[in-house]
């Protein structure tokens, strides 16, 4: 595979797919439920579950633990008003306007998102009532709107965020250490960026690895560790790997799509 430039890497990497599991709300017998077969890798049963979760209690909590999964396999369009009627009827709630955020970065909307992020971090941050981890979340979703904004608006818009990206990447690492995604992010930045400033494809590797790790239900984190495998020579390694992806989200086929960009790689 050609590799992508720089900051659509990093795009891809923040933006397009930035999912914890699914947390602790709504109706909780449904959302047990829904936790034990999303860890089976019953996508259809997980999704069910938590369908019925917002039928049993129709409120913010449960629109937004079903708006978190539609965003995981990658289906932000139908994620995006759940996270908006979640809003409705808190127009405050952390977790709903990250969502809002993401599925709008997701579905390529990279200007609100970034707007969304900056007005939410200016609103919590130093705020005790959020948490490190709520908070990582929109340092993350900005850096992925802005990787797209310098990708698609040309060389005046990278040079104006040629910094933010990573700063913001860090930022994110710093407030939740353990945040997947963000592992993830700066990993695909020291894979793709240019050595005179501070790429190094090897640190690169060992992060992605690292947030698949982390997070083994994410299937973006996974496919791009397998392509960067496959890129580094350890084809092998790499094959070993498309077989656990192919097995653990053969229902998800968003991941299908996902795994066309490395195949013709691992033969």
């Amino acid at each position: 595979m050609k590799k992508a430039p720089l900051y659509l890497a990093v795009t891809l990497a923040v933006a397009g797919w930035i999912v914890p599991p699914v947390v602790a709300y709504a109706a909780p017998d449904r959302l047990a439920e829904a936790v034990t077969l999303q860890k089976a890798r019953n996508w259809s049963g997980a999704e069910k579950a938590l369908r019925k979760a917002v039928e049993e209690e129709p409120g913010a909590a449960s629109n937004v633990a079903l708006g978190r999964f539609l965003i995981l396999v990658g289906r932000p369009a139908e994620a995006l008003p759940l996270f908006r009627k979640a809003l409705e009827a808190d127009a405050a709630l952390p977790d709903a306007l990250a969502g809002e955020a993401e599925a709008l970065g997701d579905l390529g909307k990279y200007s609100q998102a970034m707007a969304n992020c900056e007005k939410a971090i200016d609103r919590f941050d130093g705020d005790k009532k959020v948490s490190r981890k709520q908070l990582a979340r929109f340092y993350l979703i900005l850096a992925g709107a802005q990787g797209q904004a310098a990708q698609k608006e040309g060389i005046l818009a990278m040079i104006k965020y040629a910094f933010s990206v990573k700063k913001n990447i860090d930022k994110a690492l710093d407030l939740d250490p353990a945040y997947a995604r963000a592992v993830y992010g700066s990993g695909v930045y020291y894979l793709e960026a240019p050595s005179v400033v501070g790429g190094d494809a090897g640190k690169g590797l060992a992060l992605l690895e690292k947030a698949h790790k982390l997070d083994p239900d994410d299937y973006g984190i996974h496919s791009a560790w397998i392509g960067a495998l496959a890129d580094g020579g350890r084809k092998d390694d790499a094959r070993r790997e498309a077989d656990r992806y192919r097995q653990a989200f053969s229902g998800v086929p968003a991941a299908g799509r996902e795994a066309e960009v490395w195949a013709a790689k691992i033969k």
